[in-house]
């Protein structure tokens, strides 16, 4: 006694999809084990005469249908993970990411182009980028002095210290391009067009407003940076996050 096992294909049936096992050897012959009768306008792909194979794709379309394969990118993803054993701001890559592929298969109507997606095999798994990113603080008590006198939560010092101590290096007169020291004294002339102060405001005449003393206390340009985060990130949280990707706020 002999045992033929049974072959697993995949049948699309003028859009549905089907999952058959069969002991025919050829496309017709699974048609006519199946008892599936083609009209006119009918087509096949692949061609009747075609081998089956296992776990293949058979696609019987109705005049007016085509198929399309595309090969599509995977977007490659992106996990952030806070370590405590880093310095706050730290940033190290722990796994280099990759985009992943796909092939997927559209069924699309010739005269009204409308397209449908009938299946997607992935081809090539995504591999995620993991980035991690410091979370152990530590603020000089002077620094914290100045944030808490200008109404800023303790939660966002580390947030708030790591913006202005990239912007200015925590100097209130420094005006942008400034580099390597923090001049004792406000400038005569602050450009409006180049940042100034701790927050790298411009023009810095937008903080006067929120203080007389703006050209050179701490407080007062803190104020209007908290005021700047609202209303452009909403939190400081947010605002950080940006300044990480794109290295200004």
């Amino acid at each position: 006694m002999v045992f033929r096992r049974a072959t697993a294909v995949n049948l699309n049936l003028y859009g549905t999809q089907l999952s058959l096992r069969t002991q025919a050897m050829t496309v017709k012959e699974l048609l006519q084990e199946k008892n599936i009768k083609l009209s006119k306008g009918d087509t096949v792909q692949p061609e009747l005469n075609s081998p089956l194979k296992a776990n293949g794709q058979i696609f019987v379309l109705r005049e007016g249908i085509k198929i399309e394969f595309t090969d599509e990118e995977i977007a490659m993803p992106r996990q952030i993970i806070e370590d405590p054993n880093l310095s706050f701001g730290t940033v190290v890559t722990r796994q280099q990411g990759s985009a992943g592929r796909r092939l997927v298969t559209y069924q699309v109507d010739t005269k009204t182009g409308e397209r449908k997606k009938i299946q997607e095999v992935t081809v090539v798994e995504a591999v995620p980028l993991i980035i991690a990113r410091g979370k152990a603080v530590q603020i000089p008590s002077d620094k914290q002095a100045v944030m808490a006198a200008a109404g800023i939560a303790a939660s966002d010092f580390p947030y708030v210290d790591f913006i202005m101590s990239h912007e200015s290096g925590w100097c209130p007169t420094k005006t942008q391009g400034q580099i390597g020291y923090c001049p004792p004294y406000a400038p005569e002339f602050i450009p409006t067009n180049r940042g100034y102060g701790l927050g790298q405001a411009t023009p810095g005449t937008k903080m006067a407003p929120f203080g007389a003393d703006w050209k050179t206390s701490a407080v007062t340009q803190l104020k209007w940076a908290s005021s700047y985060t609202k209303g452009r990130y909403g939190t400081w949280s947010a605002a950080y996050n940006f300044w990480q990707d794109h290295h200004y706020w």
